[in-house]
């Protein structure tokens, strides 16, 4: 091939979007549209060549600034450039691959020698003339180019010129033929034998069938070749029928025996197939891999390549390419099968995709000291070097499927049930990481125009199968994996019996989970809306509840049972200590998740304590109500000494709850309260204080002492008295006496009050609550039922 170098200057154009500007130190004066490009360039350097663009520029009313739009310049904006790189005297190499469209372009510019002498198409006529026409290969590949560009190239006489020296060349004698040419018959070698007669039959066959039919028209004119030598051309040109049995049965259905025109449009793979198929029949080299194997098949077998019509045939090739080399690969198997998804019809009936699954599920099964072929794990940590095969080896590369392929192999291993199930588990989450996208880092879109439907149903649908595919054995899959699925499903969308399922499975590995597990992100996109959602949460812990009530009286009563119970109790309280830091954070919500916790799960309420102090302190806004109802839930008997000790100090608490504290504390002086709870437990426990039946009462508004609400035998008070002291401490009209000196706290509480996260609430001692113990709370009315009789006891 041969090269024409043009100008000196280095090559300054760069690329910004869709802007191709030149690095100048002077500004743009020119800008030219074609097509989605836009060239920002100087008159000065384009006008004098250009003839076209002095016209247009002087058409135009803005002397300074120029736009010209040349949406129809032949050859686009590539064969622009190179007639613009030519007016900055940028350097362009010339060849028989850039010839047509430069030359159309330059003609469409008019960049002739009467616009200015030494101009474009001086040059490329030049080049034409010496260079391309006295090449063989080079007339042949110009003469393909101008596909591109027929009418243009017929008109400019490109066509033409191409075919006479053709022509030329292979009337040439072979003795005299001393260009390079292609002949790759069998035991045929330059270097021992003489030119052939024939020498030129294979570089023409390159030709699409309207250049080659011109060329052997004009051979069959010149009438000089003999019969034979044109013969085994259109052998060349025509070696698809002998071993396509489809486009045989077309040919004889056509009238006309010399011309025949065939539509292919259905074949499958498209011309990247069928040009698969062609090259074999030509005998000219493909490169078969698992990326192209499934188009060139079913081309293959949609023309009817099969032994009957030919022997050694396409299909034997592909076929034998197919059991050797890809069924024997890992990672071939699995691009194979990814590819199928382009042709799934012809894939599953010409049996491919069986064959690929079956192939990757017996891999799969294969011990893992036996696994010899390469694969993809990129745990931290983990290297091939030092490490053995690992079980899950192959839960990465399967990852790289579809869903419908995934859940195939997936089945298929749990058919045959050899597998763990954690190992299955892996899969499934390897699996979720890399198509489900993440909640923690996807926010709700500002409107559903934004959210691509198509790409919201395929994770919808991907997620709804994961779920199907998770084993039904606990612990097959970690419950921080489950709670993730749960939050995915929820700013997806999916539906009801997909979600129902996830909740079930989250509840029963509820224990399991930490509070980063259950973090759920609030999908929402209202303004001032509360980041992590608490309702989700709370659904988990009510499926818990229900699968707790489903136990035997016997399971409930064991002490797994509690300790199950009461580790969930504690994830509850720390996410309530998570949670009530975020300031937009309803109290109602946090009211009701706390409420949903059984008062057989927590066995102190410290915890809870330091959730509600957190909440007062992030939220100081809060009104007395709102006080009143979040420390509703605290539980003043439960707390441990140090707790209640900061407790009543603490400013931010009602003055209620505090007045329940110092009645406790003053009772705890002069009693042991005992607040053991027993391992056996019965149905009623399990229903959350904040959904219990309200005490009854009698027409005084006093309480009334039933079998359950009895005082019990001795001192001992339960959580009831909790309740009482709430009761009183809210009527206004009636008259507590707390006497309490400075010394009545022990100093043991005082010291202890400023430990650990207790520091960080306030520590002073001249606190409101010292002004109480000197102090008469008068209120009218009656007290409640308990209060009065223990007032009565004193």
């Amino acid at each position: 091939m041969k090269f024409m170098k043009i100008g000196t200057r280095p090559d300054t154009f760069y690329t910004e979007e869709a802007v191709r500007t030149l690095i100048s130190d002077v500004p743009s004066d020119l800008s030219i549209q074609i097509n989605n490009i836009s060239y920002l360039l100087h008159k000065f350097s384009l006008f004098p060549r250009c003839g076209l663009l002095q016209r247009l520029c002087s058409d135009s009313d803005d002397s300074e600034n120029v736009t010209i739009e040349l949406h129809d310049i032949p050859g686009g904006e590539d064969a622009f450039e190179l007639c613009a790189k030519f007016c900055y005297g940028i350097t362009i190499n010339l060849s028989a691959h850039n010839f047509v469209p430069a030359f159309c372009a330059a003609k469409f510019l008019r960049m002739t020698e009467s616009v200015e002498k030494g101009n474009f198409i001086l040059k490329l006529e030049a080049f034409f003339n010496s260079c391309i026409l006295e090449g063989w290969k080079d007339s042949i590949v110009t003469l393909q180019t101008t596909a591109k560009l027929p009418e243009w190239s017929e008109n400019l006489g490109i066509i033409r010129k191409c075919i006479d020296s053709i022509v030329e060349k292979i009337l040439t004698p072979p003795a005299k033929v001393t260009w390079s040419y292609t002949y790759t018959r069998p035991g045929y070698n330059k270097k021992h034998h003489s030119v052939p007669k024939d020498w030129w039959t294979e570089d023409i066959s390159d030709l699409d069938i309207d250049m080659f039919r011109c060329i052997m028209t004009a051979l069959r004119t010149i009438n000089i070749l003999q019969p034979q030598l044109i013969g085994e051309a259109l052998h060349l040109q025509f070696s698809l029928f002998p071993r396509c049995g489809l486009l045989q049965r077309l040919c004889s259905d056509s009238d006309d025996s010399e011309n025949v025109t065939i539509e292919l449009h259905d074949i499958p793979g498209g011309e990247d197939a069928f040009e698969l198929c062609a090259k074999f029949c030509y005998g000219i080299t493909i490169n078969l891999s698992a990326h192209n194997f499934v188009p060139a098949f079913c081309a293959a077998k949609f023309l009817r390549m099969t032994e009957s019509v030919e022997k050694g045939n396409f299909i034997l090739k592909l076929e034998a390419f197919f059991n050797s080399c890809i069924l024997e690969g890992w990672k071939d198997s699995i691009v194979t099968l990814q590819t199928t998804a382009k042709l799934p019809e012809w894939s599953e009936n010409l049996g491919i995709i069986r064959k690929c699954i079956d192939s990757i599920v017996e891999k799969i099964l294969t011990p893992p000291a036996k696994v010899t072929w390469s694969y993809t794990y990129t745990r931290p940590g983990y290297n091939k070097k030092h490490h053995s095969v690992p079980k899950d080896w192959w839960t990465e590369d399967i990852s790289d499927l579809d869903i419908d392929m995934f859940r195939c192999i997936m089945t298929a291993l749990r058919t045959i049930n050899i597998l763990q199930p954690q190992l299955i588990g892996e899969a499934l989450h390897v699996y979720a990481s890399r198509w489900l996208p993440d909640t923690t880092k996807v926010r709700a879109p500002e409107s559903s125009v934004s959210r691509a439907e198509e790409f919201e149903e395929k994770n919808r649908r991907v997620l709804e199968i994961v779920v199907s595919l998770i084993p039904t054995d606990k612990g097959s899959v970690s419950a921080g994996f489950l709670m993730r699925l749960l939050s995915t499903a929820n700013y997806l969308g999916v539906s009801p019996v997909t979600k129902t399922e996830l909740l079930r499975k989250c509840s029963q590995q509820l224990e399991e989970a930490t509070v980063e597990d259950i973090l759920f992100p609030s999908q929402s996109s209202q303004l001032n809306q509360h980041f992590y959602d608490i309702d989700l949460v709370l659904s988990v812990l009510e499926s818990f509840l229900v699968l707790c009530k489903r136990q035997t009286p016997a399971s409930i009563e064991s002490s797994q049972f509690l300790r199950s119970l009461r580790k969930v109790g504690k994830l509850i309280d720390s996410y309530l200590q998570v949670v009530a830091r975020d300031v937009n954070m309803p109290v109602l919500k946090v009211v009701s998740l706390a409420e949903a916790v059984p008062d057989i799960a927590r066995e102190d309420h410290d915890a809870i304590y330091k959730a509600i102090n957190i909440y007062l302190k992030d939220h100081p806004d809060l009104n007395k109500a709102e006080k009143k109802r979040l420390c509703r839930i605290l539980d003043c008997q439960k707390l441990s000494p140090e707790v209640r000790a900061h407790a009543v100090k603490n400013e931010r608490l009602p003055l209620r709850t505090v007045v329940q504290l110092l009645f406790f504390e003053q009772e705890r002086g002069s009693t042991t309260t005992t607040n053991n709870i027993t391992n056996k437990l019965s149905f009623q426990e399990l229903i959350p204080k904040g959904k219990q039946a309200p005490t009854p009462r009698n027409e005084q508004g006093k309480l009334k002492l039933g079998p359950d609400h009895e005082k019990p035998s001795g001192t001992t008070y339960g959580t009831k008295s909790t309740a009482a002291v709430s009761e009183s401490g809210e009527k206004d009209n009636h008259k507590i006496v707390v006497k309490r000196s400075e010394g009545k706290v022990p100093v043991e509480l005082e010291r202890k009050s400023g430990r650990g996260e207790i520091e960080e609430m306030d520590a002073e001692k001249g606190r409101d609550t010292g002004k109480l113990e000197s102090r008469r709370m008068n209120s009218k009315g009656s007290r409640s039922d308990p209060g009065r009789d223990k007032g009565r006891e004193r």
